[in-house]
């Protein structure tokens, strides 16, 4: 019997302390990469796009493969790779940690137009607001004292 599976995702995460890495000649040729990383993991219908501090991207899952460990296999390679390319930045890292929410395929539009239109967004809205307001709307449960890590949490021994 084969498998049938139509799970439409929105990820987003962040860099390691929210910083602006993701320069835009950086950011064309990592989610180009990226994309190539969902493809070999079975995603399909792949839309990447963000800003200098995070990453969003539309997809649909694949069958073999769990959302956590997709992200995973995805942030791992693409970290990987971002320092092999740009030595300039051997400190890059992705923050520990993701959202995912799920959408309908009626969705699929509107999903394309927030990821396409994150310069406009984030002219009225930084990154940390627009984070809680995506959970607060999917009716997610969190700790807003443990939604990133911080520098300063390091330092003093309490990273998580």
């Amino acid at each position: 019997m084969s498998s049938y599976l139509q799970c439409y995702l929105h990820i987003v995460f962040s860099t390691k302390y929210r910083r602006p890495w993701l320069l835009n000649k950086r950011q064309e040729r990592l989610f180009g990469f990226m994309a190539g990383i969902l493809k070999d993991c079975g995603g399909k219908g792949i839309l990447i796009g963000g800003m200098p501090d995070h990453v969003h991207i539309r997809m649909m899952l694949s069958s073999l493969q769990s959302i956590g460990k997709t992200v995973m296999h995805t942030k791992g390679r693409s970290s990987s790779w971002f320092k092999a390319q740009f030595p300039e930045a051997p400190e890059f890292q992705w923050q520990k940690g993701f959202a995912a929410f799920s959408f309908e395929a009626r969705s699929f539009d509107r999903i394309t137009r927030y990821i396409q239109n994150q310069e406009s967004h984030h002219s009225k809205k930084g990154f940390v607001d627009e984070y809680v307001d995506l959970l607060v709307e999917h009716n997610i449960p969190y700790d807003p004292n443990n939604l990133f890590e911080d520098e300063e949490d390091e330092e003093s021994g309490l990273g998580y």
